[in-house]
């Protein structure tokens, strides 16, 4: 995990946690290559189909969950490759 906080978690998903304070915890290489950009778009997204109550801190947490599913089987895949 990366950028452990001690302030209180705002929502979580999978290995992923946002924090009252702004701070994401999460897969440490995931977070130190991830496209913030990318990610804001994807919960933005996701906004269109959350159930109604739905923050934005949980939609960021489920962004962050859904992309570094995706991130991790590319880079599985790029290991098959190489092998």
């Amino acid at each position: 995990m990366a950028k452990v906080s001690s302030s209180p978690v705002l929502a979580e998903a999978g290995r992923f946690q946002v924090h009252a304070d702004g701070t994401i915890s999460g897969p440490a290489a995931y977070l130190a290559e991830m496209d913030q950009v990318k990610v804001q778009t994807s919960a933005a997204l996701m906004a269109h189909a959350a159930p109604a109550g739905t923050t934005v801190d949980q939609l960021i947490a489920v962004a962050l969950q859904t992309d570094f599913a995706a991130w991790s089987g590319a880079r599985e895949f790029g290991a098959r490759r190489e092998a």
